[in-house]
């Protein structure tokens, strides 16, 4: 995950600061997102048990391949993003100026014009304004606080939370993987993290499960 202090146009917001912003449901912002929109793991799931209802043989695999690619962002560390129409910015699943999975719409997507990150203490989120784009902040008014009640359910709060504190371990294990084994502890990070799943189980359950085997396998390689 990129660190919060090197993004640009984004910055910290308490939970009742007014926003002046307003969705006109425009579409501006899911255009130009190459690169832009990441998945997290509990976006992959959600997003193939949505597309399963029409594509009943869908797996999480099938998406990832078909729908996102993979983008390294530390030593061994890599996420999805969603895949752009002929690299034009354009996401994919934008159909007649509508979101065609808006049900199933990742974090980025739900979140905007807020986003995320870990806070001073474990069971608390610190929330950004991402301003990048001027023309939306021109009319209403919104807070951090209105934005998580309304756009991110408490199974979604306690998956990010979960991977704040994955993450930070993760990424101190990987620091110490020799570089003969760096390109095998990078591809069990991403199966552990995005794939292993059973799609008729709860989520969060099978993600500490599987990030406290990856943290086994990864110690193991250190």
């Amino acid at each position: 995950m990129t660190p919060m202090h090197e993004l640009h146009d984004i910055h910290p917001v308490t939970m009742r600061e007014p926003i002046t912003f307003h969705c006109t449901q425009c579409s501006e912002c899911c255009r130009n997102i190459r690169d832009s929109v990441m998945l997290a793991p509990y976006d992959a799931f959600r997003l193939t048990r949505h597309l399963r209802r029409d594509h009943a043989e869908i797996t999480i695999e099938d998406v990832l391949m078909q729908y996102c690619e993979p983008k390294p962002l530390s030593r061994g560390y890599v996420i999805y993003v969603l895949k752009t129409v002929d690299d034009s910015g354009v996401c994919g699943f934008l159909k007649d100026g509508k979101c065609s999975i808006y049900a199933a719409r990742p974090r980025t997507c739900r979140l905007y014009p807020f986003s995320v990150g870990p806070g001073v203490v474990d069971s608390y989120m610190a929330w950004y304004l991402c301003t990048e784009r001027k023309e939306h902040f021109n009319s209403g008014t919104t807070t951090a606080r209105e934005w998580k009640y309304k756009s991110l359910p408490r199974e979604e709060e306690d998956a990010i939370l979960a991977e704040f504190r994955c993450i930070a371990q993760m990424g101190k294990l990987l620091r110490r993987i020799p570089e003969t084994v760096i390109e095998h502890a990078t591809l069990q990070s991403m199966l552990f993290a995005y794939a292993y799943y059973d799609l008729d189980e709860p989520f969060l359950p099978q993600y500490l499960r599987n990030m406290k085997e990856l943290m086994q396998q990864l110690q193991r390689l250190a």
